[in-house]
């Protein structure tokens, strides 16, 4: 769904909106400085000038970086860099934007409904209802009032009003990609994270085959923990183009399912989730750890840990057996027991973690460790140690069935300096537990 708002000619968006009294539109940036956009879909160019490629679409409220504001066509132009939304110095993309849809202060999506209903102009009521729902999507009162606005508007607006709200309150999931993709989606970005073809699956890095070059505003796509959807993730930024050497992110927001109850002080930019574009297999019952099960899968641990190298093996045991000689801080003890199969076979797992990159490096903590140890159910019944058990550096985030074989994959979030991270998964198979191959172009 592709919907542009007109503009008053030869007006620039911010001369038209800072002239409306409490919009909280402050004026347009200068060069090397923060901006905002306070239009909907906004064109970015891989040139300055009217006439210069389209390269994607910006949603209202995309934060930018201004590197230089330069004169052409008798309008101003200003070299941006789109910003991502947790992180201070990784950008989606670059072009150029017609700088009178910049402003150096963030849009408000309450002062703009709040100016929508107060303006007697009935071109300014759409224009700044559709900013703030598009900057809300999960509001009722905004979308009431845009209904409110289809009577007596020419057809062409009141299609268009009507494909807005009929695309927000269907909120359908994708059904028409062709390769069943996973993504990883953190902060307001959405990224192709691993595609499943015949049951096998692999990872995305760089600039795979069959990965779009492009994204569509306005699709929605599944959310999970587990097998058990959570919500949706709505894309609001379109790629054209993208001369970028990774795999392209775009803008998007996180919709929870009504029936999923939200965290404490929930900010779906704060999500960090595993979504598809395609349906999982429902989620089979996971049973609880039990404390003989927990006994065992430690003695196991400590085995293991005595056939590792003499270097390693003092920290190890301090980490399994939690011994209060580390002083900065407890052990993280998690267990977890998945699917290996479809015919009832279960597996078990031991998660220990110490520490982290960030605080191993800066805080004196003496190492960093995150065991993931698998215990396999037997044809006897009895568990055994897996075969990709081991310190490896990555926490145990959900357990999945990515491809319904009706073995369940392991989904761990892997810590990188700073607090960032990743996700990988793990993988049964005829060698034991490992990492799902890289295919990259």
């Amino acid at each position: 769904m592709n919907i542009r708002h007109p503009f008053i000619a030869a007006i620039s968006a911010t001369a038209l909106l800072t002239a409306v009294p409490n919009t909280g539109y402050a004026g347009v940036p200068e060069a090397s400085t923060f901006g905002y956009t306070i239009a909907h879909q906004v064109n970015l160019r891989s040139e300055a000038g009217a006439q210069a490629p389209v390269i994607a679409l910006l949603p209202v409220n995309t934060a930018v970086d201004v590197a230089e504001i330069i004169q052409k066509d008798k309008r101003n132009w200003a070299k941006v860099y789109i910003r991502s939304p947790i992180s201070s110095v990784d950008n989606l993309i670059e072009g150029w934007l017609d700088l009178g849809v910049l402003d150096t202060e963030k849009p408000d999506s309450k002062k703009l409904f709040k100016a929508a209903k107060a303006s007697n102009n009935p071109h300014l009521q759409r224009l700044f209802a559709e900013r703030a729902f598009a900057m809300e999507p999960m509001s009722v009162e905004i979308p009431a009032f845009i209904e409110t606005l289809i009577p007596g508007s020419d057809p062409a607006t009141a299609k268009r009003l009507q494909t807005i709200l009929s695309g927000v309150r269907q909120r359908q999931p994708v059904s028409d990609e062709p390769v069943k993709k996973i993504y990883d989606y953190y902060g307001g970005v959405l990224k192709p994270f691993a595609e499943v073809r015949d049951q096998k699956i692999t990872m995305i890095t760089g600039k795979t085959v069959g990965t779009p070059e492009y994204f569509t505003e306005n699709r929605y796509y599944p959310a999970y923990s587990g097998n058990t959807r959570t919500g949706l993730v709505r894309t609001e930024m379109r790629i054209f183009k993208s001369d970028s050497s990774d795999v392209q992110a775009v803008l998007a927001s996180y919709l929870p399912d009504a029936a999923v109850p939200d965290p404490e002080n929930f900010n779906g930019k704060d999500i960090h989730s595993m979504v598809t574009n395609y349906a999982l297999a429902p989620d089979r019952a996971k049973r609880e750890v039990n404390a003989q099960e927990k006994a065992l899968l430690k003695k196991l641990t400590l085995q293991w840990i005595q056939q590792q190298p003499k270097s390693e093996r003092q920290n190890l045991l301090k980490v399994v057996q939690n011994e209060s000689v580390i002083q900065q801080g407890d052990v993280k003890l998690n267990w977890y027991s998945g699917h290996m199969n479809q015919s009832g076979q279960q597996f078990l797992i031991g998660q220990w973690t110490f520490s982290s990159p960030s605080d191993a490096h800066y805080n004196n903590d003496p190492f960093y460790a995150a065991l993931v140890m698998i215990a396999e159910q037997q044809a006897d019944g009895s568990f055994k140690l897996a075969r990709g058990s081991g310190n490896l550096y990555c926490e145990v985030d959900s357990l999945v069935d990515l491809n319904g074989d009706g073995t369940d994959e392991i989904y761990v979030e892997c810590q990188r300096m700073e607090d960032a991270s990743y996700y990988k998964i793990l993988q049964r198979g005829k060698a034991g537990w490992d990492w799902v191959p890289e295919k990259t172009r």
